[in-house]
């Protein structure tokens, strides 16, 4: 191909992709919306009260789960073009919770976060606990030497599990619905820090790299079991190989999307992403409690 023919196209591309970027953009700013639920407060006192709240927790979904859907992908005749980088990152930093006692009421109230020790919210015929706070994580500059920083502020998170050891966690994704991943949180009961186990940024191609910061933060979070601790480096490396496998689709799985209507393929296959995401930590905590649980 001659060089100015060459450069012509390319600019052409770019302007394409320009073009494409910001029509997503806008159309994520037009359709975002949020609305007051039916919920109930228990605040740190013992304080119940029911009601309802404006639902900042409520998670945008690739599908329509939430209230964004397919806004940051645009298709066509070739490839999709996404927006690089998360576009459904649940919203941990919460620091003030609206209030109404009744759905249509004209004023509502604002409570501060930090006097809140859980809200439950009812949305779509399903029920969502969400608790707040504090959380290690790991350092990762040195990982033959691994130490803990601790973020000092209240975030919210879903609870996916309660016992001895509590779970938290959301789904995660970008760009496409076969990159997403769960953000999980594990917490002793009674304790005021979560531990999120990995560095989820660097997590996909380089899991493998994080394994003496993975094992770290296992032991500390389940630091009363003798057995686990035996156990660490078999549990480690399940899990390293159970994250990759829970981010592909199985022939089975595929052939259970292929079976549904095409209008809902789509919404079938991301609650089955969203589900297995969740699998390898369960698998550690179920290990834990086999071992030394309830």
């Amino acid at each position: 191909m001659p060089l100015f023919l060459f450069k012509k196209n390319e600019f052409k591309m770019k302007n394409l992709l320009f073009l494409l970027l910001t029509i997503s953009l806008y159309s994520v700013k037009a359709q975002f919306k949020r609305e007051f639920v039916k919920s109930e407060i228990h605040f740190k006192t013992n304080e119940i009260l029911q009601g309802y709240i404006f639902d900042d927790f409520a998670q945008n979904d690739w599908y329509g789960k939430g209230d964004i859907e397919k806004t940051t992908v645009i298709s066509g005749a070739g490839p999709s073009v996404g927006i690089p980088g998360s576009v459904n990152s649940f919203q941990t930093i919460i620091k003030t919770i609206h209030y109404k006692q009744n759905e249509n009421d004209g004023q509502q109230i604002d409570y501060d976060s930090e006097n809140i020790d859980f809200i439950i919210v009812y949305r779509n015929g399903e029920t969502q606990k969400y608790k707040t706070s504090k959380v290690v994580r790991g350092n990762f500059e040195d990982v033959e030497d691994v130490k803990f920083d601790t973020l000092n502020r209240n975030i919210w998170l879903p609870v996916r599990k309660e016992g001895k050891i509590n779970m938290y966690g959301y789904y995660n994704w970008t760009i496409s619905k076969g990159n997403g991943w769960a953000e999980v949180y594990f917490q002793r009961n009674g304790k005021e820090f979560s531990i999120n186990p990995i560095l989820t940024h660097k997590m996909v191609w380089g899991l493998k790299s994080q394994r003496p910061l993975i094992k770290a933060s296992l032991l500390k979070i389940f630091n009363d079991c003798p057995e686990f601790e035996e156990n660490i480096e078999t549990i480690v490396d399940e899990y390293i190989n159970d994250f990759y496998t829970a981010r592909g689709i199985s022939k089975e799985e595929k052939k259970q999307i292929k079976s549904q209507p095409k209008e809902k393929r789509d919404r079938v296959e991301y609650e089955i992403r969203e589900k297995k995401s969740f699998m390898p930590y369960e698998n550690i905590l179920n290990k834990y409690n086999g071992y030394c649980g309830n």
